[in-house]
């Protein structure tokens, strides 16, 4: 099984400028079975006050982005 190890999401990783179906589907076009998501969770994106809000973002993220990989035949930890 081959995996990228270390992919971030625009949707949480203010370092990242691509949505979670695009990775996927880049990471299906080179061959890849899928990624290993490790978006940041850093306490200075939470701009707000509400760290609640974020861990629930945060979670929601991983969980859009792992619906899109079933989608696309990938695998996302």
């Amino acid at each position: 099984m081959l995996l990228d190890l270390h992919a971030h999401t625009k949707g949480i990783s203010h370092c990242c400028q691509q949505a979670a179906p695009d990775i996927l589907k880049a990471a299906r076009e080179v061959g890849l079975d899928g990624i290993v998501l490790t978006n940041h969770y850093y306490k200075g994106y939470i701009t707000d006050g509400d760290a609640a809000g974020f861990a629930r973002r945060y979670v929601d993220e991983f969980y859009y982005t792992e619906s899109v990989g079933r989608e696309l035949g990938l695998v996302v930890l």
